[in-house]
């Protein structure tokens, strides 16, 4: 017991560590893969890193910059991004001289008396520069270009706030889901709604994050009292994280409003496929494209099958898709229902079953943890029968499958 106890304190510590950054700012770097293993399951509580090449892309078209202010802006933004990058590699540094510290003294409270100090100097220096980059870009522009600057706020809110969403469509945004679509003349519905969706979902994304950053403190008191972090409460860590997830219900909720309005607004050959890109972007887990589903295909382009081996790969894809939409629907239905009032996945319960060395599903009976294992269970099978129709060489050509890490305890747009 004692041994589970300090495997789980010490997942819930990586994440209470990061809260300031979590909470408040910019997500740790992905660069810093201890800390980032460490916080995976606390996605939802982070920010969307810094601005990059795609986001100044976005802005640089809502306001319609010339080719003089788009070439002086990718000027700035590459100062920008020199700083950014300093100010990552001393926050990285500064862990880095943690972790060697622990590993002579195996002390945990370096990290509780040191973390907090190295996150607040990246923060702030981070949050500096953004607003500097955001005020000259500013500067650059026409009385005209200003008045559309309320919209570029919104949409830098958007982009560093929602992919920390920790309900199924929470970190979704209608707006790069409709840009997708390429759509020439949207109709006047549709930009209306997209409008009001703007003005909607901004005032929501600013009242949830305020709500999380007093429960992100919250939670780094826990660990403050007596003992630390190893003797937190428990039970009430779970119950902040329970409150975080309610935290991000009416952001949901406008997302799925205006996701039927805005399709209801479209013609209607193009409704199918925005409510198709919708669903991906509300369940990226349950239908992204399966790794098995990727070898696949790659295994169908490979030259040296002969026809036969190539007709029964095609078979089994035809069978795995055809298997799979059952699954894949009901998965979606079930985590929908789960998570209408702000349950579902309960992220410290799955930290217990991960601490006791068991699976994420460990235990659960529930139906829709039996149909998360009936979808991995058809991977691993049509995995293992492509495998079988291969050789060494080109089960190597393979693509790799993504890191465990990667998605846990998120991944909700």
């Amino acid at each position: 017991m004692a041994c589970t106890r300090s495997r789980l304190v010490a997942m819930v510590t990586g994440v209470c560590l990061g809260l300031g950054v979590l909470t408040l700012g910019p997500a740790i770097p992905t660069a810093h893969a201890q800390m980032r293993m460490m916080m995976g399951g606390a996605r939802g509580m982070g920010g969307g890193g810094p601005i990059n090449s795609a986001d100044i892309a976005q802005y640089a078209k809502i306001l319609a910059l010339d080719e003089t202010q788009t070439t002086t802006v990718s000027d700035l933004h590459a100062a920008y991004q020199a700083d950014y990058e300093k100010a990552q590699k001393a926050m990285n540094d500064g862990f880095e001289r943690l972790r060697a510290e622990f590993e002579d003294t195996r002390d945990p409270s370096i990290f509780q008396k040191e973390s907090p100090a190295i996150i607040e100097k990246f923060q702030t220096r981070t949050q500096d520069l953004e607003k500097t980059f955001l005020t000259d870009m500013k500067s650059l522009l026409t009385p005209e270009q200003s008045t559309r600057w309320a919209s570029v706020e919104r949409a830098n809110r958007r982009n560093r706030s929602l992919p920390g969403g920790m309900l199924s469509g929470e970190s979704m945004d209608l707006v790069k889901v409709l840009s997708a679509m390429d759509v020439q003349t949207p109709p006047e519905g549709v930009t209306q709604a997209l409008e009001r969706y703007e003005t909607e979902l901004d005032a929501a994304i600013q009242e949830r994050d305020t709500q999380r950053t007093d429960l992100g403190k919250q939670m780094q008191d826990l660990g403050r009292g007596g003992g630390g972090f190893m003797n937190m409460d428990i039970d009430k860590m779970q119950k902040l994280f329970g409150e975080m997830r309610k935290s991000g219900i009416k952001v949901r909720d406008i997302n799925d409003r205006f996701a039927t309005v805005i399709q209801n607004a479209l013609p209607e050959d193009q409704r199918a496929r925005f409510g198709e890109r919708v669903r991906s972007e509300k369940f990226p887990n349950i239908f992204r494209e399966s790794h098995a589903v990727r070898c696949l295909k790659a295994a169908a382009e490979f030259n040296d099958l002969s026809s036969e081996t190539k007709q029964q790969i095609a078979d089994m894809l035809t069978r795995y898709e055809r298997e799979a939409q059952p699954l894949n629907d009901r998965w979606a239905r079930l985590t929908a229902e789960a998570e209408k009032d702000g349950g579902g996945d309960d992220m410290m319960q799955g930290w217990m079953r991960m601490a006791r060395g068991g699976g994420d599903d460990d235990g659960d009976k529930s139906e829709l943890a039996e149909t998360r294992r009936n979808r991995r269970k058809l991977d691993t099978d049509t995995l293992e029968k492509l495998k079988a129709l291969l050789n060494e060489d080109q089960i190597d050509r393979l693509p790799r499958r993504e890191s465990a890490f990667q998605g846990f305890g998120g991944g909700r747009r």
